[in-house]
């Protein structure tokens, strides 16, 4: 399954509320989602090397989280 998939799937069934993905002006890429349990975005402390990774780490971690629910 690809991530905007998962992503997706965990939206519809309401588990993810918003995800944002968005690039700085020095050009690093950035993420953060929300949960539905905690109504507080989560945020990456480090940068990411493309809009895929940043997309795969979102799926992932917001996917465990819900597993974990």
């Amino acid at each position: 399954m690809k991530n905007s998939e998962i992503i997706n799937e965990l939206m519809e069934a309401g588990k993810v509320l918003s995800v944002i993905v968005s690039r700085t002006p020095e050009g690093k890429i950035w993420a953060d989602f929300t949960v539905h349990f905690t109504e507080e975005p989560i945020e990456c402390s480090e940068c990411f090397k493309s809009v895929d990774d940043a997309l795969d780490w979102v799926a992932q971690t917001a996917l465990n989280l819900s597993e974990k629910s």
